[in-house]
């Protein structure tokens, strides 16, 4: 039985030579694309990681954290809304917990007020309810129990300014 031979000659190692440094050019050629793509991949994602850390650093540096306790008549009063109005930018408001208690959120993210000056209101009204966090604990409805002076944001004798850091403001308001 007669093997299959090559007969190798100089014509055939040339035509052999160009056709492996061909494709290896297309392969190349491919590898850098492949590499190109990946890089312009990597790159996009790390720009994106950048902006996600800066636009998630934690908030607004302009903002300053604010506590504080509402008093009526020298007893504290729960679920009262308690709003710090900035002369410019955004506001935050707060609920009183059980203890007259509150801690202001400027955002849904971030706890705090705008640094500066503000008007402050605190309103004591409120629907009636059921507390489904509380067993479904029926709440009732209450009427404003505090004059304007301190409800109404255009006549408020209420005011705060708020600085870098913790802040706490404590109010004692009066029905009379």
């Amino acid at each position: 039985m007669k093997l299959l031979s090559l007969k190798i000659t100089s014509n055939s190692v040339i035509f052999y030579a160009v056709l492996v440094s061909i494709l290896s050019t297309f392969n190349s050629a491919i590898v850098e694309d492949m590499m190109g793509y990946f890089n312009r991949y990597l790159a996009l994602l790390g720009c994106l990681g950048l902006i996600c850390l800066i636009g998630c650093r934690g908030g607004d540096s302009n903002v300053g954290l604010v506590t504080g306790k509402i008093m009526v008549d020298g007893e504290p009063i729960e679920k009262a809304l308690v709003s710090f109005s900035p002369t410019s930018g955004r506001g935050s408001m707060a609920y009183t917990d059980e203890n007259g208690v509150y801690e202001l959120a400027y955002t849904r993210d971030q706890m705090g007020a705008v640094i500066g000056k503000h008007k402050v209101t605190v309103e004591t009204k409120r629907d009636g309810y059921t507390d489904y966090d509380n067993g479904g604990k029926k709440v009732k409805a209450r009427k404003e129990i505090l004059p304007k002076k301190y409800t109404d944001f255009k006549t408020t004798e209420l005011k705060a300014d708020v600085k870098q850091g913790n802040n706490q403001f404590d109010y004692d308001l009066k029905t009379k």
